[in-house]
């Protein structure tokens, strides 16, 4: 639910023990934080809320991500044109 809240412009921090591979990158884009203790966790959902600023650049980090993607539909098409002749 990390990467789909981060893909979705909210600011979002992920607490999971584990390094997973999309979370690593959305970390390395600035869609997430990571906390690995609850100090940082407490720094920086106070960062977060105190800040108007991280809101609107998480929103345009999401869409430069999400808007930059191909569409799965339009790629599926092509795939089953060059399978499907009529």
């Amino acid at each position: 639910m990390t990467a789909e809240a981060a893909l979705l412009g909210k600011p979002t921090i992920s607490i999971s023990p584990i390094d997973f591979y999309v979370d690593n990158y959305l970390i390395r884009t600035s869609l997430v934080r990571k906390a690995r203790n609850p100090k940082i966790l407490v720094d920086l959902t106070r960062h977060i809320l105190n800040c108007e600023r991280i809101s609107k650049l998480q929103n345009r980090l999401a869409h430069r991500i999400l808007y930059g993607m191909e569409d799965p539909i339009t790629k599926l098409h092509e795939v089953l044109d060059g399978y499907i002749t009529l």
